[in-house]
C-alpha cells in the first residue's frame, strides 16, 4: 500500500521505483483524508491507512480507530508532515466551564475572537457546578490551536480549563 499511496499522492507513474520504507510527506487535507475522530494536526505523529472508498486516511498514532485495523497491518502507511501546511485543520477541544447563564455564548465568542470557526459544539457532561463543552473548531496550524486554548484559559471568571481532546 505504501508504494500505491506514494504514487497516488505524488502523481508518479505506476512502475516507477519507489522506496516504500520512507515516510510519505503530507501537508494537509487534499490528497489525503483526515480522520474525523482523532483530528490529526501538523507535527502530530501520524500513520496512514488505505481505505477502499477514501484513499489514504491520516490518523494520530494513538487513535482508537487504529485498533480495528490491527488485523490489517498491510493497509498502514508511514507518513510525515511536511511544511508548508495547507489548512484549515479540524481540531477537537473540550472546555470545562462554570455553570452560568450565557456560558456557551461567551465561550463561542472567545473562539471567534481568536479567528477560529466552530464546526460543532456539544455539552459533554453537566452537573450543578459546571459543564464540559466539546467543540470541533478549524485552525490554521498547531500554533493557532494553542492561541485559541490560551485565549479560553484567560477567561478565568468562566473557564476552568481548555484542552485538545486526546484520541485514545
Amino acid at each position: 500500500p505504501g508504494v500505491v499511496a506514494r504514487q497516488l499522492l505524488d502523481g508518479q507513474l505506476v512502475g516507477e521505483a519507489i522506496d516504500a520504507a520512507d515516510p510519505i510527506p503530507i501537508s494537509g487535507p487534499g490528497a489525503v483524508a483526515l480522520c474525523r475522530n482523532c483530528h490529526p494536526l501538523p507535527d502530530d505523529p501520524v500513520v496512514g491507512v488505505m481505505v477502499r472508498s477514501q484513499g489514504v486516511v491520516v490518523h494520530r498514532t494513538g487513535c482508537r480507530d487504529l485498533k480495528v485495523l490491527d488485523r490489517h497491518p498491510d493497509r498502514r502507511i508511514k507518513l510525515r508532515w511536511e511544511p508548508p501546511w495547507v489548512g484549515p485543520f479540524p481540531a477537537a477541544i473540550q472546555v470545562e466551564v462554570k455553570d452560568r447563564r450565557g456560558t456557551l455564548a461567551a465561550v463561542a465568542g472567545t473562539i471567534a475572537e481568536a479567528e477560529c470557526d466552530i464546526d460543532t459544539s456539544q455539552v459533554l457532561s453537566r452537573d450543578d457546578h459546571g459543564a464540559t463543552l466539546g467543540f470541533t473548531i478549524r485552525v490554521r496550524d498547531p500554533e493557532h490551536l494553542q492561541q485559541v486554548l490560551r485565549a479560553l484559559r484567560r477567561e478565568r471568571e468562566l473557564v476552568l480549563g481548555a484542552d485538545r481532546i486526546d484520541p485514545h
